[in-house]
Parts: structure tokens; C-alpha cells; sequence
């Protein structure tokens, strides 16, 4: 230290006295304290933030992988359903078609071409 806070120290402590002298000292700890641990939570919040953030955009990935196949595979099942569809309309005209020949043969009918 050097002799003028030496100076400062000692008139404080003629003025008010060693317990109000450890009281300042005290509470100048506990502020330099206090102000230590708010800049280190400020910097542990932005990496946290920077961490949430992060795993966020990780999270909206996944979803978005998710939400592709589930579309591809609606797509996939649509286009199946379609195809049996079409495959139960076909096997319908050609039951209806031998059916109709049944009926032309018990009536003696002909179809006309």
C-alpha cells in the first residue's frame, strides 16, 4: 500500500473509530463480492443461453427430419390406397363382366358389341 491510503486508512479510523473502520471493510468486500458474482452469473446465463439456444435449433432439426418422413410415409400410404382402389375397381368391371356373361348364358341373350 502506499502511504496515502495509509494516511486515509488511519484518518478514518481516528474519525470513527476500528468498528466502523471494519464495518467499510466489510462492506467493500461484500460489494467487490457481490459484483465478482453478478459478472460471472451474467457469463454463466450467456453460455446457458448459447447452450439452450443450440440444443433449440438441434430439437427443430429432429422435428423437421420427423415431419418429412411422416409425410413421405402419408404420401406412400396414399399412393397405396390408390392402387388397391384402382386394383378393387379393375377386379369389380371384370366380375361384372363374367357375371353379365353368366346371366347372358342362363337367358340365352347375346351382348351387343
Amino acid at each position: 500500500m502506499n502511504p496515502e491510503t495509509l494516511n486515509a486508512v488511519q484518518t478514518i479510523i481516528e474519525r470513527f473509530g476500528f468498528p466502523i473502520f471494519v464495518a467499510l471493510c466489510g462492506l467493500l468486500l461484500f460489494a467487490a463480492v457481490f459484483r465478482y458474482m453478478t459478472r460471472a452469473l451474467e457469463k454463466k446465463d450467456a453460455d446457458f443461453l448459447a447452450y439452450v439456444e443450440k440444443r433449440d435449433q438441434q430439437i427443430d432439426e429432429i422435428i423437421e427430419k420427423h415431419n418429412q418422413a411422416l409425410r413421405e410415409n402419408t404420401d406412400a400410404i396414399n399412393r397405396m390406397r390408390q392402387s388397391i382402389e384402382a386394383r378393387i375397381s379393375i377386379e369389380n368391371d371384370s366380375l361384372g363382366t363374367v357375371n353379365g356373361r353368366l346371366e347372358n348364358k342362363k337367358t340365352g341373350l347375346t351382348p351387343a358389341a
